[in-house]
This record gives C-alpha cells, sequence and structure tokens, in this order.
C-alpha cells in the first residue's frame, strides 16, 4: 500500500472523544485484516484517533507531504466536508488557470483541516468556523471566504415548509410528522459538530431539542457531512441541516425545505429575507507557499467570487 493510500485510510477515520469529530471505524478495513465486529467501536478506542494527531499519524501526514513535494508542485486543501465539492470546483478553475496540480483532500472537517495545516501536511484549510485562540497563537490566520445559507433538507419527495417555531417541536417529539401525516425522522450531528452548534445558535429552544433528541436511541447521529447526506438519503421523511452550498455542489436527491414560506437561496441570503447561514474561512499559515496566495487572489477575482455564487456561496470582500 502506497503513503497516500496509507494516509487516505487513516484520515477516514474520526473521533468523538479525544477531538469531538468521528467515531466509528472505517468501511473498509486494511487488506488482510478482518472487519470489525461491530462499526460502532470508536476507532479511538481501538489504536487511537488519528484526527489528534499522534506522533505516528503526525509523520504519516509528514511522510505524504514529502512525497507529494517530490513529484511536482501540489497545492494541497484541506477542506471541511461541507465545503469540499465546492473547493474541488475552485481547484479545478485554478489548476486551468495557473497550470498547477490542486489536491483537495476528503475526510478532514474543519477541525482535522486545521490540525493538518499546523502540522504542515497540507497548503491551506477550508473551515467552518473561525480560529480558535490557540490556533491563532500558532501563527494560523482565518480570511473569511463566503456565506451559504443554513437549511433543512429532506429525502420527502414533496416536502411543505416549516415554521421556524415548529423546529425544535419536531427535533424533541418522539414521532413528529409532517404536515401530510407522513412520518418525520430527525438526524442528528455530533455535539461539538459546526452544525450542531450553528443550529443551536440560530433557531428558538433548538439546544435543548436537539439535546433531548439525543436521548433517544433511534435517532441517528452523522459524524460527517457526507454521511448526513447518505442518511438523509436512505431514510425515508429524514430532516436534517446544511450548507446550500453542499447541496448544490454536490446534487443528492434531497430536497431544501422554505422556512416560514422563504426559500433559501443566495439571493435571499443576500438580501437578508432568509437569515440564517453558514460561513467557510480560507486557512492559512503565517508564511504560506506562493500558490495559496495566488489561489487567494484568484477567489478576489470576478471569476473566483462568481464561482462561489453559482455554488451558493456569498463571498466576502477579503
Amino acid at each position: 500500500m502506497s503513503v497516500l493510500e496509507v494516509s487516505r485510510f487513516t484520515m477516514s477515520a474520526r473521533c468523538v472523544e479525544g477531538c469531538g469529530l468521528f467515531g466509528r471505524v472505517p468501511a473498509s478495513p486494511l487488506p488482510g485484516n478482518a472487519a470489525p465486529e461491530a462499526s460502532s467501536v470508536p476507532w479511538s478506542a481501538r489504536s487511537g484517533c488519528p484526527m489528534c494527531l499522534r506522533p505516528a499519524v503526525r509523520i504519516l501526514l509528514l511522510m505524504l507531504a514529502t512525497w507529494q513535494s517530490a513529484y511536482g508542485d501540489t497545492l494541497r486543501i484541506a477542506s471541511t466536508g461541507g465545503a469540499t465539492e465546492l473547493m474541488r470546483r475552485v481547484g479545478e478553475a485554478f489548476a486551468r488557470l495557473e497550470g498547477a496540480k490542486v489536491d483537495v483532500l476528503p475526510g478532514y472537517g474543519s477541525d482535522g483541516a486545521i490540525r493538518a495545516l499546523a502540522a504542515g501536511a497540507v497548503d491551506v484549510a477550508v473551515s467552518a468556523r473561525p480560529l480558535q485562540n490557540e490556533e491563532a497563537a500558532a501563527g494560523l490566520m482565518a480570511i473569511p471566504l463566503a456565506r451559504t445559507p443554513l437549511v433543512f433538507v429532506t429525502s420527502h419527495h414533496a416536502p411543505t415548509g416549516l415554521r421556524v417555531i415548529d423546529l425544535a417541536d419536531l427535533f424533541a417529539r418522539e414521532a413528529p410528522v409532517w404536515p401530510d401525516g407522513t412520518r418525520l425522522r430527525v438526524i442528528l450531528r455530533t455535539r461539538g459538530d459546526t452544525d450542531t452548534l450553528l443550529v443551536g445558535q440560530a433557531f428558538p429552544q433548538m439546544r435543548e431539542a436537539l439535546a433531548m433528541a439525543r436521548q433517544r436511541p433511534d435517532v441517528p447521529v452523522a459524524a460527517t457531512d457526507q454521511d448526513n447526506f447518505d442518511l438523509a438519503l436512505r431514510i425515508p421523511g429524514s430532516l436534517t441541516s446544511a450548507g446550500l452550498a453542499q447541496i448544490v455542489a454536490e446534487k443528492p436527491n434531497l430536497r431544501v425545505v422554505p422556512l416560514d414560506g422563504v426559500t433559501p437561496t443566495v439571493e435571499s441570503l443576500g438580501s437578508r429575507q432568509y437569515p440564517h447561514e453558514k460561513r467557510f474561512f480560507l486557512v492559512r499559515s503565517a508564511d504560506p507557499a506562493p500558490a495559496v496566495e495566488r489561489l487567494a487572489e484568484f477567489l478576489r477575482s470576478p471569476a473566483g467570487r462568481g464561482l462561489l455564487r453559482e455554488n451558493a456561496s456569498l463571498p466576502f470582500g477579503f
């Protein structure tokens, strides 16, 4: 197995125990190893949390960085899941313009992307949260990149709109239903996930409602943005939160639910008719590679800003 393959396997497991991230073992075990008996066993309990950057994993990440740089000048971007496909599109456009190679690495999440940047494993990170004090003190810099509507999505084939004042009750109730009488099944995110924090801040009584829903064993918890969509697609009548940028970029077979009669769009967010938003930040080191500076310049350009808008993201004037 190559360094790149080992690294992608390692980064696919994230921990809810130590770092507040992922808590399941990878779907595909290493070749030659038997599959674990229970996929719910935390990876951190079996071999330590790779996203907490234990020494062996940190060395592995730096081996990946060295391996990549030896075979060409590659701009490595680690992104939160909600912006991964968006950044792939940005990377493709930037690569065509610059003649450079861009690699957008999936599966990091905001915390993991920032840690990977701090460890020197990637050149730039895209986060759904601002930097914490200790991250800024370490010399990292976060530039506001864009904001996208924070929405609720469903697998329901024809959902009617919901009222904001009813959301908390739908999440807290044991057997909620859609207005047409069909069963509504909520999906949660992990406690420390950015979407959990945003939903708790944006909607009345949602912190309490999410805590109540978390006590019910039948309520699924999505560990990543991609897991969130996978669950929402599989569960009939699902309801979960997401950023509209991920919906537009990935195009899953899910419907966005209007709130208080307003359909979430870039236009309704820009006019403040729809006030709920999720922000993305471009995080760089104190001494970034020249390609990182050029990427920031591209995102400031009309072409870059237009690409952000096409993917339901309102650019900041950075």
